[in-house]
C-alpha cells in the first residue's frame, strides 16, 4: 500500500505504461501503489493478479484511499507540492 508519485520515468516493466510509450504518450504523472513482492519461488504474475488475502484487505484499502487523496491533492496543489506532501519520506 505504499504510494510513490513521479512526474516522469521508465515503464518499470508495466505493460500498460509500455503501451502508452509505444503510442507516443510520455508526458504524464505516475501514481504507483505498491502491493509488496511475491514470496521466493512464487510467480510475479500470480502475485499481481491473485485477489488480496483477507488479512491484507484493510491495509490495501487504506493504500487505495491514500492514493486517491494524493491524486486529489496533486490536482489542487500541483504535482511538485503534492509529491513533497504525499511521497514517503526518505530515511537518513
Amino acid at each position: 500500500g505504499r504510494l510513490r508519485i513521479r512526474k516522469s520515468g521508465s515503464d518499470g516493466g508495466h505493460n500498460g505504461i509500455k503501451s502508452l510509450f509505444a503510442n507516443g504518450c510520455t508526458d504524464f504523472t505516475r501514481f504507483r501503489v505498491g502491493i509488496g513482492r511475491p514470496l521466493p519461488h512464487h510467480d510475479v504474475v500470480d502475485h499481481v493478479l491473485t485477489p488480496f488475502p483477507e488479512e491484507l484487505r484493510e491495509p490495501y484499502q487504506q493504500g487505495i484511499e491514500d492514493a486517491a487523496t494524493a491524486v486529489e491533492g496533486c490536482l489542487s496543489l500541483g504535482v511538485d507540492k503534492g509529491m513533497n506532501r504525499y511521497n514517503p519520506k526518505r530515511k537518513k
